[in-house]
Parts: structure tokens; C-alpha cells; sequence
């Protein structure tokens, strides 16, 4: 991993945090493009956040990730009210086994 992300990655955690949707959401989206597994706990919580588009990008992101421990809570997420919530939920899923089955 290089140093650049190593160093932006706590401040990214600490953005999901704003008050500020737009701010949790690009958070999101950068923290899965960098595809850290220290920011699993962060975009986990956004998985209940207020902002639909919050929930998505933070679904999105865990399915980049890859981290099988996201898997409980996309379960939960893949049945959100919101079309595009639910279908980012269940692409992480699906993303996330593809990768399991690829290592057996």
C-alpha cells in the first residue's frame, strides 16, 4: 500500500463523520477507490446513515474493499427502501463472494 494512503486514510475515517452529507459521501467513495481495510468500521457505520446517497457510496466502497466482515451489514443494507441503496448493497455482496469463491 503506499505511503499516501496510509497517511490520507485516517482523515478519511474522521470525514465520515461531518455534518455535512457531501463530505460523508466523497469520504466514502475515496475510502473505497483506496480500497483500506482500515476504513471497514467507518463505512460501515454510514450503512445507517441518514443520506441515502451516503448509504450507497458506503456500500459501494465496502464491495470494493472486499472484506468478508462487511457481509452482515450489506445483508441488512441489501434491504433498504431505496432502489439504488439496495442494488449497491447486494453488488458489494455479490463482489465480495466472487472474490471468496476465487481463493478456494
Amino acid at each position: 500500500m503506499k505511503v499516501e494512503t496510509l497517511l490520507i486514510s485516517p482523515h478519511l475515517c474522521e470525514a465520515v463523520h461531518d455534518a455535512n452529507g457531501n463530505v460523508r459521501r466523497l469520504s466514502a467513495s475515496a475510502l473505497g477507490k483506496i480500497k483500506n481495510p482500515n476504513g471497514l468500521d467507518a463505512l460501515i457505520s454510514l450503512l445507517d446513515d441518514d443520506k441515502h446517497q451516503v448509504r450507497q457510496y458506503a456500500a459501494k466502497s465496502l464491495g470494493m474493499i472486499g472484506d468478508v466482515r462487511a457481509l452482515p451489514y450489506l445483508l441488512k443494507t441489501s434491504q433498504d427502501p431505496v432502489y439504488y441503496v439496495k442494488d449497491s448493497a447486494q453488488n458489494a455482496i455479490k463482489k465480495i463472494r466472487e472474490k471468496l469463491t476465487s481463493k478456494i
